[in-house]
């Protein structure tokens, strides 16, 4: 017997044995499938599907019975870690609670669903767990996330979900009396985010209106996606498909694939799509479901053609509720359409008919190919274009024409050579239906012949299963340009798939690489333009993380444009444009213009999504970023702390993007001073990066490199290194030697050599910074300024200020150029031109640059911080160069008290004040003050930065002159010969000044200074 023909049989004989009572169907059983036990197991397997159906479809009204009985059953007062606030409904598979989870920095309401006890099955949990990662990994603005999920104390499986406050599709429409356009569009928005997910390789097999929800805000979210997958019974894979699989349904929205239990696809979502619109538009569902009979409702789904929307309108049907009866009238269903019977009638009429019946045609391959090209159908017919669901008739094309051309109608030839056009475009939409309706099958296929690779069972080799990730895309993109050879627009999504993976890895070339070839696919075979749009992102990014950012500005806003003409102006896909597009220009240093950007993109994220939404998140943390830039430090943190909440909310806690987050704050913290807070959160960020990318990320050496700048800040230098070295290695490692982030971590390490006292290093590792920054930006950008900055800095410290001083002149002119004169970045250059001026001796010239720096870092940062203790210890050195030991005298002991509040007591900006003091005190004959400060500053100086660093020297070369003052020459001798001996080790400028204080100190004691060495 042939497969067809057995299945027949045993349909036939199922529903023969349904007409016998049971204890009549074994002996039935027995004697017509005698010879036959195969036959005979699959009538079994339909009977006890049967019963299944039967019970769970008496399940949500036992419950409600046995819920009414015992009036209101006691809440639990907590599931996993989610305190239970109220119930939100109950049904045959489970109850709902709202419930609240509570966390360090924010709190979340939240949807849990926790499975009926009689359903528990040992393969729900472990089948969640393992496709948790998946739907968590959804991202749409239209789909509810399913954010977490566990077990209860009795062992019973739970779901949490996004909170949806909001009401069912259909509800939404009636209760506003929206229009039959305006339902579409509603329509299309459902289309969109099942075709996300359809693409993500998820069926949500249970669309209703009950799954569909509309918020006040009249954003669309659809519910319990892969839900009904996830707690579906325990199934043999190498069992024939006859179950009913009723429970995994709702009976009026099941296509006819699902009540005969074969296998499932996205096209039984498109018939779910297509019931759910003719309910949108009738107000009727187009079957009347009155059994409860299992092969009695697949009788009427599989066999009965439902009346065409435009004829439903006209009929009057009465639906028994439990509660209470409803009567749907024409007049009731036009009204709530805001129109009249016939007049609706007559908009139904045609292509909406036709659309609607496509979708829920009974053969799956003769429905639309995909939820989006049923979309596409319906934004035809709003726009008065054909749709592919009319018959391709002359009639039809012509009706079309003529209702869009009404004056060119007389012109008969060029109205045949439209017809003729109109013809060979609905053939090819024709096509593109078989074509849509095979990609996710040959997604599917290749992604897994390409994972299959690293299988030894499937390859034969036992070192596939140590293959990298990077090894992996390497031979699933060399397969792109061999496989998929005759569907070039499906290649090219697949090539933007892959070079996103390769952005994630740090990989920009390999990026930018296949970004290239999906573009001129797309164009040269006529993908639609939000593919390209698509792609043309996808190589602005690239080409930004380059560093090619005139590059990345022209192809982002070629994007922009795109994205707008074929989205619209309000759309959520312009918003992430208009983002990618301000990054750009902040990197380039056109702040007003990213700033615009930035709030822009927010508004128009906030209208589509509300306010919790990681694409919201980002764009929050994108425009704190830039006010962090611009100095407005408390409105960044504000930001920062706010996205972190949406992202812990929203994501799973060990997801990187919340770890970035972290870091983020991190920075802002660290800028603003609030040191312990800083420290906690780039620990924990590092922590967590590690966990979650492994140890050699970009992100890892990122966090590592401001991590170290951070140490080296709080004066804790051979920590800092370790972290600045490490994070320049990976980086190398990860970029090549010219990038942005090489140059990054040799200005690091070249700061903190010069805080080591190890100029010549500096010196070296700042140029190659400024030589990597100059190539790839050009002599005028920020990033040159600074690094021109920090070699002047080098160039002074080892005695040369003449050339210190052309560079900073440089600097300032840069920064006053593109910031104005009261950015932080202006301060910094003052104060630093005022140091090498006064080096030289031009005191006078260095005054006024020390208060227009104090000025500016004051308006900046406030009193008390770090950058204005440090202008006020220079200014107080200036005037005790000018004569003012008592002015000088008040500055030191304010720098000295700020930097002991901020930093603590070892700090090296500490001891340079101690040396500072102690040296105006001296000058002043406060031998006693002075003296204590000074022993106190080298004994902290050994402890911390040790015996052979430079700033000891200082501190005992100053100790030194202290007994030198006093004619304790036996006491300051050794000193100055300790100090001697560290600056010739090191090489240090102030050698030969130690030198010539030993003679100066011999002369006055009149004893040779041979004899003394």
């Amino acid at each position: 017997m042939k497969p067809t023909e057995h299945r027949h049989a045993a349909e036939a004989l199922f529903l023969d044995a349904l007409d016998l009572p049971p204890v009549q169907r074994e002996a039935f059983l027995q004697q017509r499938c005698a010879d036959d036990p195969a036959l005979e197991a699959e009538v079994r397997s339909l009977l006890a599907a049967h019963e299944g159906a039967d019970a769970m479809f008496n399940v949500t009204l036992a419950n409600q019975r046995s819920a009414a009985a015992s009036a209101m059953t006691a809440l639990p007062e907590q599931v996993g870690t989610y305190k239970v606030v109220a119930e939100l409904g109950r049904g045959g598979m489970g109850t709902v609670y709202r419930a609240r989870h509570e966390g360090k920095d924010f709190q979340r309401e939240v949807a849990v669903k926790v499975v009926t006890p009689g359903l528990r099955n040992e393969h729900i949990l472990e089948r969640f767990l393992h496709e948790r990662k998946i739907l968590a990994s959804l991202n749409h603005p239209n789909i509810a996330r399913l954010l977490d999920g566990g077990q209860t104390e009795d062992g019973r499986p739970f779901f949490v979900m996004e909170l949806v406050e909001g009401v069912p599709i259909t509800q939404y429409c009636d209760d506003r009396k929206l229009s039959v356009d305006e339902r579409l569009q509603l329509f299309q928005t459902v289309c969109q985010a099942v075709h996300y997910a359809h693409q993500n390789l998820i069926v949500h097999r249970d669309l209703k209106p009950s799954n569909i929800l509309v918020t006040e805000e009249g954003i669309v979210k659809l519910l319990d996606f892969g839900i009904a997958k996830l707690i579906e019974e325990g199934e043999d894979t190498s069992a024939p498909h006859t179950r009913t699989g009723f429970q995994l349904m709702t009976p009026e929205y099941a296509s006819p694939e699902q009540v005969t239990g074969d296998a499932l696809t996205t096209s039984s979502d498109v018939y779910a799509l297509g019931v759910l619109l003719y309910e949108l538009l009738t107000g009727h569902r187009p079957y009347r479901l009155n059994s409860r009979v299992v092969h009695e409702i697949a009788r009427i789904i599989c066999d009965e053609e439902p009346e065409r929307p435009s004829t439903a309108v006209s009929r009057v049907e009465t639906i028994e509720g439990r509660e209470e009866t409803t009567t749907i009238s024409p007049d009731t269903v036009s009204e709530a359409r805001s129109t009249h019977t016939d007049k609706l009638r007559r908009r139904l009429a045609g292509d909406l008919d036709n659309i609607v019946l496509m979708a829920m045609r009974k053969e799956p391959d003769r429905r639309y190919g995909s939820a989006q090209q049923m979309a596409e159908d319906v934004r035809r017919h709003l726009s008065g274009l054909p749709v592919v669901a009319c018959r391709d008739t002359v009639r039809y094309r012509a009706q079309k024409f003529v209702q869009r051309h009404p004056w060119g109608v007389a012109a008969t030839v060029l109205a045949l050579v439209l017809l003729s056009g109109f013809s060979l475009l609905t053939w090819q939409q024709s096509l593109e239906i078989a074509q849509e309706r095979d990609r996710a099958e040959e997604v599917s296929d290749f992604l897994v012949e390409v994972f299959s690779q690293s299988d030894p069972f499937t390859t034969g080799d036992a070192s596939a299963a140590e293959m990298t990730a990077r090894e992996l895309l390497d031979r699933g993109a060399a397969r792109l340009a061999d496989d998929l050879t005759d569907q070039p627009v499906l290649q090219a999504r697949l090539a933007l798939v892959m070079g996103r993976v390769y952005q994630n890895l740090g990989l920009h070339e390999e990026n930018e690489r296949l970004a290239r070839e999906s573009l001129a696919l797309l164009r040269a075979h006529e993908g639609d333009s939000a593919d390209v749009a698509a792609a043309l992102l996808a190589l602005g990014i690239a080409l930004r993380e380059d560093s090619r950012l005139e590059e990345a500005e022209a192809v982002h806003r070629e994007a922009l444009a795109l994205t707008q003409e074929t989205f619209g102006q309000r759309s959520h896909e312009v918003a992430r444009a208009m983002n990618l597009l301000a990054i750009v220009y902040r990197q380039q240093d056109r702040l007003d213009e990213a700033e615009n950007h930035y709030r822009a993109a927010l508004r128009l994220q906030r209208r589509a999504f509300g306010k919790e939404h990681l694409a919201v998140a980002q764009t929050m943390n994108n425009l704190a970023i830039l006010l962090q830039q611009r100095d407005r430090f408390d409105e960044a943190e504000a930001l920062k702390r706010e996205s972190l909440a949406i992202r812990q909310a929203l994501l799973p806690e060990n997801d990187p993007r919340i770890a970035q987050q972290i870091h983020d704050l991190a920075r802002t913290l660290d800028e603003k001073g609030d040191d312990a807070a800083a420290e906690q959160y780039y620990q924990q960020a590092l922590a967590m990066q590690r966990s979650a990318l492994g140890d050699d990320h970009k992100l890892v050496a990122r966090t590592l490199r401001n991590y170290g700048s951070f140490l080296m800040d709080q004066g804790r230098y051979a920590e800092a290194e370790q972290n600045l070295q490490a994070a320049l290695s990976l980086e190398v490692k990860i970029f090549g030697e010219v990038s942005r982030d090489v140059a990054k971590g040799y200005n690091n390490l070249s700061v903190l050599k010069v805080r080591q006292g190890d100029y010549r290093a500096a010196e070296e590792l700042i140029r190659k910074a400024l030589a990597i920054r100059t190539d790839l930006y050009g002599p005028n950008h920020a990033s040159v300024a600074s690094a021109k900055s920090n070699l002047a800095g080098v160039l002074a410290r080892q005695g040369l200020p003449a050339e210190a001083e052309v560079l900073y002149r440089e600097v300032l002119a840069l920064r006053q150029a593109r910031y104005g004169s009261e950015h932080r970045s202006v301060a910094q250059a003052n104060q630093f031109l005022a140091i090498v001026l006064m080096r030289q001796g031009k005191l006078a010239e260095a005054a006024p640059r020390y208060e227009a720096a104090l000025a500016i870092q004051r308006a900046v940062y406030g009193d008390a911080h770090p950058v204005v203790a440090q202008t006020q210890h220079d200014m107080a050195t200036l005037q005790s160069r000018l004569g003012n030991p008592e002015t000088a005298e008040r500055l030191h002991r304010e720098a000295l008290a700020l930097r002991r509040q901020l930093r603590g007591d070892e700090h090296p900006d500490v001891l340079q004040s101690l040396q500072s003091l102690g040296r105006v005190l001296t000058r002043q004959a406060q031998f006693e003050e002075a003296e204590r400060l000074l022993t106190e500053g080298v004994a902290t100086s050994r402890a911390t930065l040790g015996d052979e660093h430079p700033r000891t020297a200082n501190l005992l070369r100053t100790l030194a002159q202290l007994h030198e003052s006093q004619e304790s020459y036996a006491e300051a001798e050794p000193l100055f010969q300790e100090a001697l001996r560290i600056f010739q080790t090191r090489q240090h400028r102030d050698t030969t000044g130690v030198r010539a204080d030993l003679d100066a100190l011999y002369a006055a004691w009149g004893r040779p200074a041979t004899a003394m060495r």
